[in-house]
């Protein structure tokens, strides 16, 4: 309001000075009252006598000076106004810098003040009075007075919100027997539309909110009633924040009903998810009506009222609370075993997320015993939109695996469809989550957490109040010179480090790695997504070193660790480890050899030396070859810049594949050609083109030899497609009589011991 005053105010103020600017413009016009009198004198047609002329100018020159000396008050007055205006102005601006200095430090130190006593027998008093007030016949009349008249008021809105109701149980009837009808459609293997869970998503959303607003809409039109009083007004406004409480405990337990959302469409566990519909039934039971009581004295003011009786039911709420998270967050509870917790990484994870939701609500019941009643409340409050937030972005990352598994199934079905001949059966896709979802959630868990908690960020500045220790950076100070001239110069200060520079240092730390873990990903999937997977690797691995080097230098200098403080130590240790370690060096600018020049990509099968094997990791060191054996092979990088390297795919995946095929002499060579060709033509994993050769290359010693000379897509069916046409080709000459022929040699002996005599014949 003060700001809308000020920004009128500088309004006026403009006014007033184009106002002075015209009347000083008018008051320099009556400087000179001689020329004046002889210019209206000039401007009468007809002569006038010379004592009518004289006594005519001294009437003039009485008028002009007496609106002279009116100019000069009026510029005089205009000139007081001004700086009134201004004064005003400047002691309203400095009302409004104290205001916000006041609350800039009631933010700062709000969380950190008891709002009350701690607890003591005099507030069970307090707490009778409070529920006496609640339930008093008199108020309770003014509850219904209110009532009455809201509903007669707003007849004709009732009667459409009414109407909606009607129509809508109906519509509840059938939607849950649609929900689980959508639920076993997208069950089936062969389901490739995500139609079935968005169409789930929006009946859930429906029937969870329906009811809530049912209750936001009768409190709202209750609190908007004339005769509401403020018996009246507290009990509307604790509906609507009970309504939207309740709608946050509803939505969850809609997507995790029985063949709801998260268990036929996210893959959650019918066990666990019917464990949780469960509890969240009875949890609703619990503290919808505790929140609604809660803020009934709340919006009441009265302080021991609060402290007394809304401080009571606050602490059963967080013990029911603390139930719910001990039963949900069990191992083998409910959330436990929808969300696959298995891993030993995970397993470690989940027991510090174990302590914590029992830690947690305990610990806002300590503090809200010992006086931080109000600081609890605002506390749990935004735990409780965080813990929502986050399990909704669980479903959506969830429902994106779907996505991109329905993708993939579609993706299939079309490339059988284009295939010419028919192939082997691929392994069928399974909704996962990839890292690149992974780092997405946790990027949008960490702005959304900061979202919620936005407005109790500044109590976290009485952090700066805590110095851990002290470092000296290197400032650049501006001084003038005796002759007026600015010049600049740097000095060294003291600079402390507080415990909040060492929480945003963490902060930063987090963000990286959020950004390590999605940004590459989403560049892949973005910007990088018409180059080669190669490629997209190459610029996606020099990007997250990029910003692990920029996280790293932000975090370290949000502590006092700056460039300035370490460039000797680095120079130092890079010339040492120069000699030292100069293989590492090597391999660490081969590493960015390989990444910029791309002689190979991820994806690429390559040979080096003894090892064959397709690229799967690419890091500053090494990289990571996975052999025809399934072995993890870890080659230096400088083996690929300086060593010789063959390649099968770096510019086309089409190899050529040799079949040499001998028969024996007074085979039908035509014949034994026409039978190679088809064989060639016949086989799924031939290319037709380019098209298969058949050459007649020599006359053996025991055979004619020939070559089958075929092409194939891939190293991976080079192996495949060698043994089918093996086996075809012996079928096939088998059938058509072509001998395949075999080494032979023929014995001559020369001279044989003179006791030797041939074995005896055995009988056949």
């Amino acid at each position: 309001m003060y700001r809308r005053f000020i920004r009128m105010r500088q309004e006026k103020i403009g006014d007033v000075q184009l106002q002075q600017i015209k009347l000083r413009e008018q008051r320099a016009d009556l400087a000179d009252i001689d020329a004046l009198i002889d210019e209206v004198m000039e401007s009468v047609e007809q002569p006038v006598p010379d004592e009518e002329r004289a006594e005519l100018e001294a009437l003039l020159r009485q008028l002009f000076q007496t609106q002279r000396r009116y100019m000069d008050a009026l510029i005089e007055r205009y000139e007081t106004y001004f700086q009134k205006l201004i004064d005003f102005d400047a002691q309203q601006q400095e009302l409004i810098d104290r205001t916000e200095d006041l609350l800039a430090f009631i933010d700062e130190r709000i969380l950190w003040i008891p709002s009350g006593r701690a607890v003591q027998p005099d507030l069970i008093s307090d707490g009778r009075d409070a529920l006496a007030w609640l339930f008093g016949t008199k108020y309770l009349a003014q509850l219904g007075r209110g009532a009455r008249d809201a509903a007669a008021r707003w007849w004709a809105l009732h009667l459409l919100a009414l109407l909606l109701v009607i129509l809508y149980v109906p519509f509840a009837r059938r939607a849950r027997p649609r929900v689980l009808k959508l639920g076993e459609e997208a069950r089936r293997e062969d389901c490739i539309r995500f139609a079935p869970t968005a169409e789930a998503l929006g009946l859930t959303f429906l029937l969870a909110i329906w009811l809530p607003a049912i209750v936001a809409y009768f409190g709202w039109r209750l609190g908007q009633s004339p005769a509401a009083t403020q018996y009246t007004r507290s009990i509307a406004s604790a509906l609507v924040v009970a309504a939207a409480f309740w709608a946050t405990l509803r939505l969850p337990r809609q997507l995790v009903r029985r063949g709801g959302v998260a268990e036929a469409h996210c893959g959650w566990s019918e066990k666990g998810a019917h464990s949780l519909w469960r509890d969240l039934r009875w949890l609703a039971l619990v503290t919808v009506p505790s929140v609604f009581l809660i803020y009934v004295f709340e919006v009441r003011g009265e302080d021991l009222w609060r402290e007394s009786a809304g401080r009571f039911l606050f602490f059963a709420l967080l013990l029911a609370v603390t139930v719910f998270n001990y039963f949900a967050f069990r191992t083998g509870g409910a959330l436990a075993a929808s969300l696959r917790v298995g891993s030993n990484t995970r397993r470690w994870t989940w027991r510090v997320v174990q302590v914590a939701a029992l830690l947690a609500p305990l610990s806002l019941a300590a503090g809200a015993l010992r006086g931080f009643y109000w600081t609890a409340l605002q506390l749990a409050a935004r735990i409780h939109g965080t813990l929502l937030f986050l399990f909704l972005l669980v479903i959506g990352m969830q429902l994106a695996a779907r996505l991109s598994m329905i993708a993939q199934r579609r993706a299939a079905l079309e490339e059988d469809a284009l295939e010419e001949k028919p192939r082997a059966p691929a392994a069928k896709p399974t909704m996962e989550i990839s890292r690149l979802m992974i780092g997405t959630g946790i990027l949008f868990a960490i702005l959304g957490a900061f979202a919620i908690w936005a407005d109790l960020l500044p109590a976290a500045r009485i952090l700066h109040q805590v110095e851990l220790w002290s470092t000296t950076q290197t400032v650049t100070v501006a001084e003038l010179d005796p002759s007026g001239v600015e010049k600049l110069s740097t000095e060294q200060k003291l600079v402390p480090i507080t415990l909040a520079d060492l929480f945003r240092s963490l902060l930063i730390g987090l963000l990286t790695l959020a950004l390590v873990r999605a940004l590459p990903g989403i560049l892949e999937a973005t910007l990088f997504r018409r180059l080669g997977p190669g490629e997209r690797y190459a610029y996606s691995t020099i990007v997250k070193y990029a910003v692990v080097l920029a996280g790293l230098a932000l975090a370290f200098d949000a502590i006092g660790v700056g460039w300035s403080s370490i460039q000797w130590l680095v120079a130092a240790v890079g010339l040492g480890l120069g000699f030292g370690l100069q293989e590492i060096f090597a391999n660490f600018i081969s590493g960015l050899i390989i990444l910029f020049e791309r002689p190979i990509r991820v994806g690429d099968t390559v040979s080096v030396g003894d090892i064959h094997g397709t690229v799967t990791k690419i890091r500053i060191r090494a990289t990571w070859i996975t052999g025809f054996d399934r072995k993890e092979l870890i080659v230096p990088n400088k083996t690929f810049v300086t060593g010789q390297l063959i390649n099968w795919t770096l510019s086309d995946p089409v190899l050529r594949l040799e079949i040499p095929v001998g028969i024996a002499y007074g085979s039908d060579t035509e014949r034994a050609i026409e039978v190679l060709n088809e064989v060639a033509k016949a086989s799924p994993l031939v290319l037709s083109n380019p098209p298969p050769h058949v050459f007649f290359l020599s006359f053996g010693e025991s055979s004619l030899s020939f070559e089958l000379r075929v092409f194939t897509r891939g190293v991976d069916r080079r192996f495949r497609a060698r043994h089918e046409l093996h086996m075809r080709i012996d079928k096939a000459f088998r059938e058509a009589g072509i001998e395949i022929a075999f080494p032979q040699r023929d014995l001559h002996v020369r001279s044989l011991p003179k006791d030797w005599r041939p074995p005896p014949e055995r009988n056949a």
